[in-house]
């Protein structure tokens, strides 16, 4: 687990002396080959918390005791700020995650009066949680706030998938293509025009691939081979593949062949 014995102590129970975040998840085995995650929200008392169950999104109460001894934090997670504000003149709201702050600060450091601040909270945020999970736990987390629209569960959607997976070869698949259905009736294969848009989105050339579910007990520090994750209809898949390095020659060769024919025609030799 992170080390965060510098961080300062929750007003609630602690989990291992370390403090709790809005926003973390914890797991608990229900067997060999299932295991069930809670959120926390926040806490009643000194004793017991309020979690929202991850498949269902119902919420559960849990006692310190029952998360000490049968759950356990899944500890990769960075902790962002969020802001929730108002304009008081055009009574639009707006909220801002991470370095978003500090710009908007900036911005508004001569006006501060035209905005109303409606929550301020410190999130724990994962890499890979599905849409579904990421709206039920921003809305169940800002419990001062009324429950955000439809655009703006779309703007945090936005900031998330670039701050929080975009340092990963990530690719979202339109919804209109249902995956899942794909690999079931094609022998585990997928639509010419997906790689395609894959290879364009990550600049590269795919030879051949394989697609697995992806979920949170994969390690991707331990796959040794070119991967990419895909995102589809709230489902994360991985897809180990082969770069096509004929078509990679190719390309380099008529790129060479395209920028030798400019720099001689700059220089006057053709």
């Amino acid at each position: 687990m992170n080390n965060m014995n510098n961080k300062k102590e929750s007003t609630g129970f602690t989990f291992n002396g370390d403090r709790i975040y809005v926003g973390m998840r914890f797991y608990t085995m229900i067997s060999d080959d299932e295991y069930k995650i809670l959120v926390f929200l926040k806490f009643n008392d000194r004793i017991s918390a309020q979690f929202m169950n991850e498949e269902t999104g119902e919420i559960e109460t849990l006692l310190s005791f029952t998360l000490l001894s049968d759950y356990t934090l899944l500890s990769d997670y960075t902790i962002e700020p969020m802001l929730f504000i108002k304009n008081k003149i055009t009574e639009e709201r707006e909220v801002l995650m991470g370095s978003q702050i500090e710009s908007f600060a900036k911005q508004q450091y001569d006006n501060p009066e035209d905005f109303h601040v409606i929550c301020v909270k410190e999130i724990a945020c994962y890499h890979f949680l599905t849409r579904t999970v990421f709206n039920n736990t921003v809305n169940n987390c800002i419990m001062e706030a009324n429950s955000f629209t439809d655009k703006e569960l779309d703007e945090l959607w936005q900031i998330y998938t670039v701050d929080m997976l975009g340092e990963r070869q990530f690719v979202i698949i339109d919804d209109k293509i249902d995956i899942q259905k794909c690999l079931k009736e094609n022998d585990n294969k997928i639509p010419d025009s997906v790689i395609d848009d894959a290879e364009k989105e990550l600049g590269v050339y795919i030879l051949s691939y394989e697609i697995y579910d992806y979920d949170a007990s994969v390690n991707l520090d331990k796959v040794n081979m070119k991967y990419f994750i895909m995102y589809n209809n709230d489902r994360y898949y991985i897809v180990l593949y082969v770069i096509d390095t004929s078509r990679e020659s190719a390309a380099t060769i008529e790129a060479m062949k395209e920028n030798t024919d400019v720099v001689e025609f700059m220089l006057g030799k053709s």
